[in-house]
Formats: structure tokens, sequence, C-alpha cells
């Protein structure tokens, strides 16, 4: 009811030029780009009409923003960050250089390191798990312990992190890291055994791996959405950031490579 109460203030929002929207329950992002060219001025005209709309609507249908959990965030692709002055209800909106939504820490340059460090921390605190039902006489069997891994710690690994195909390998490395801490108490294996042979062992894959199958399925779903010409339609244009792919860029580049594996060799 909350949703069907509410799911108006998007085609408002929307319907602004320059202005793209998101709700996902209570949670509301909307956003705009500009091109380096007074980018602040373009953005701050922008935005500030959309809070306004915004501001407008909840005077309509008695709802209220909770202002202390609001803030907003800019991507430049120069290095140096805007500043753009909004305001909601004549208030002034504090600026993050973070911001989490819903789940996923987003950083200003998309290197996804705070993400994943965050996310490193969780595993850390539920590594104990398979640790204590992993007793050397009364432990549980290595399939019990390998699927509470899966179920229980894997699961907050990968989520949403179909982005992170855009993250460098090193930044990776640390769930990798995590994995590998978390699979030797399921294997009984010692610190100088090969990652692996663990993972054989366990059935388990690499992290990156896991993130590369997950890229690619979400991107093929994104492209079968009924009535939605924007993924089909996307043309992978070169970027300004050449050190930098994009999702699209990533994932074009692994189905490419897919496509000529799975050629027949003459």
């Amino acid at each position: 009811m909350f949703n069907l109460y509410i799911n108006d203030l998007i085609g408002e929002l929307n319907s602004i030029p320059g202005v793209k929207c998101l709700l996902y329950a209570d949670d509301l992002v909307f956003w705009t780009e500009a091109d380096k060219r007074k980018v602040e001025e373009k953005t701050e005209q922008i935005l500030n009409k959309a809070l306004t709309t915004l501001e407008e609507w909840c005077k309509r249908n008695n709802m209220k923003i909770n202002t202390s959990k609001t803030a907003f965030q800019s991507f430049p692709l120069a290095h140096k960050t805007i500043h753009p002055r909004l305001r909601y209800k004549g208030a002034a909106l504090s600026q993050s250089n973070e911001f989490k939504y819903p789940g996923v820490t987003f950083d200003n340059k998309l290197n996804w390191k705070i993400h994943v460090d965050k996310v490193a921390s969780r595993v850390s605190k539920r590594i104990n798990v398979p640790k204590q039902l992993a007793g050397s006489k009364w432990g549980c069997a290595q399939s019990t312990l390998n699927l509470t891994y899966q179920k229980y710690i894997l699961t907050v690994i990968t989520y949403s992190c179909e982005p992170l195909i855009t993250a460098e390998p090193h930044t990776l490395q640390v769930l990798e890291h995590a994995q590998n801490q978390a699979l030797r108490p399921i294997t009984g294996a010692v610190k100088t055994t090969p990652i692996d042979a663990m993972l054989f062992t366990t059935g388990n894959k690499l992290i990156q791996e896991l993130i590369k199958e997950k890229a690619v399925l979400l991107h093929e779903k994104l492209l079968r959405i009924p009535a939605h010409q924007y993924w089909k339609t996307y043309k992978n244009k070169p970027r300004n950031l050449k050190m930098q792919n994009g999702f699209i860029q990533k994932v074009t580049e692994i189905k490419t490579k897919l496509e000529i594996k799975s050629k027949p060799q003459p």
C-alpha cells in the first residue's frame, strides 16, 4: 500500500528534463549529468528544481523527508570534485564522499575499495561460525560446513557484487583473502595449502570469477527487460576515462572473450 501511495512521485521527478530517478521502498535517489562546461551551475539548477518538486509533492501527500539521512554525492570524470549548492526547504544538504544505497557503498571515483573493505569486515565477523562448527572430534561434516559457508558468508560477499566487475584485481584480492580464511576450517587445510586445492575440494570458485558470472547474467537480464530500450540500444562508445572502464564495457569485453572461446577450433 505504501508503494502504491508514493508511486506517482517517480513520474513527477522523471518528467523534469535531465533528471533520472529510482525508488526502492522508501529510499529515493535521483541524479543528473552534465559536461565539464559550467557543470556546477547546470547540476545545481537541475537538481534544485527536482528538490523543489519533491518538496511540493511531500506537501500535497503529507509525507516528510528524513533530511538527517539525506545527502548528495558527485562522480566527476575530472580530478576536481564539484560542489553544487543544493537545498531542501531552504536548508543546505550535506555533500558526502561515500554513500550507501541500498547496501552498496558508492565512493566518488567508483573504485569500490571502501565497499570491498566494509564487506570484508562483515565477513571477518562471520568466519568464527564455521571455525566453531569444525571441531576435530565432534565437528560437522565438510559438506555441512561448506553449505554453511555458502549460505552464511558467501552471500555477503556476492550481494550486489555485479558492479565490482570494474574494480581493480588488487582491490578484489581482499575478498579472495576473506574466502580463503573461511575455506581453511572447512577443509582442515594448513596455511601452506594451495588455494586451488581448497577451491577444488569444496567446489567453490574464485570471487573474481563469481563476479564476472553474475555481471554477465545481470547484463543479459537487463537486455530482456520488456519495453525498455536503454540497454538494447546502448552504444559502447570510447570513454573519457581510458584507465577505467564501466560496467557495460567490462561485460562486453568478457562476453567477447567467451564468444571467441566457444568457437570451434579449425
